[in-house]
């Protein structure tokens, strides 16, 4: 059979193969990692979760840090153990804001083709934690914590409390933008509209610390600590 346009046939072939031998690049198993068995979507109801971030955690930077109590029972993570969260908010490392109205939104994420063959691919990522603070100490104190905050944010990690008890905290970069915000009316509210900015395109996965919200509520600067 005689091909009018033989260049543009072995072209098109070229496309073909490397279309192919991209593909073989991607699925080749051995760069991947285990995936769990997800057991717990096999359930006769939908289990969910409930909504609500009542508090942010501040936690001071310092790698030397040791806590001085083990996590909890079958846990690893030292703050699971509410002994040292209080340990932790006694020594002025853990910071707990007021009780908030927060919510997280979807994160949003940047994408750049990184290979003429294939797809664009999610290289960064940035999620939000939006907040509401209507507190208000009549010794304006409230105006120089949240300052402190802002100032200090370089040399902390950030994190918040759920409704149910779960404890999101990571260590990736982040930024706060905090705002005071007067309604027109004598009717109306002032308060504080704020925004946490996390440098981070995984998924961040909480502890879970039950007892926890009770621990916070419990706190209060003007008696001894927990003691």
């Amino acid at each position: 059979m005689f091909e009018a346009f033989p260049a543009l046939t072995r072209a098109k072939k070229l496309i073909h193969n490397l279309k192919n031998f991209y593909k073989m690049e991607v699925c080749n198993p051995t760069c991947g990692s285990t995936i769990p068995i997800n057991d717990w979507s096999k359930a006769c109801d939908i289990t969910t979760r409930t909504g609500g971030i009542p508090y942010l955690v501040f936690l001071k930077c310092d790698p030397d840090l040791v806590y001085p109590n083990p996590p909890a029972v079958g846990q690893t993570d030292p703050l699971t153990n509410l002994d040292n969260v209080k340990w932790a908010i006694c020594q002025g490392i853990l910071h707990v804001s007021p009780s908030l109205l927060g919510k997280q939104d979807k994160g949003s994420f940047a994408k750049r083709r990184l290979s003429s063959c294939g797809p664009e691919q999610t290289i960064s990522g940035t999620q939000t934690v939006a907040f509401q603070d209507f507190n208000a100490d009549p010794e304006l104190t409230d105006f120089a914590w949240w300052n402190a905050i802002v100032a200090n944010k370089r040399y902390m990690s950030v994190g918040w409390i759920t409704c149910e008890e779960l404890f999101f905290k990571t260590e990736a970069e982040f930024d706060i933008e905090i705002g005071n915000v007067i309604e027109d009316t004598k009717d109306g509210m002032s308060y504080k509209d704020g925004v946490i900015t996390i440098s981070e395109k995984e998924l961040i996965t909480p502890i879970s610390v039950p007892g926890i919200i009770s621990v916070l509520n419990s706190y209060l600067i003007t008696e001894n600590c927990y003691s």
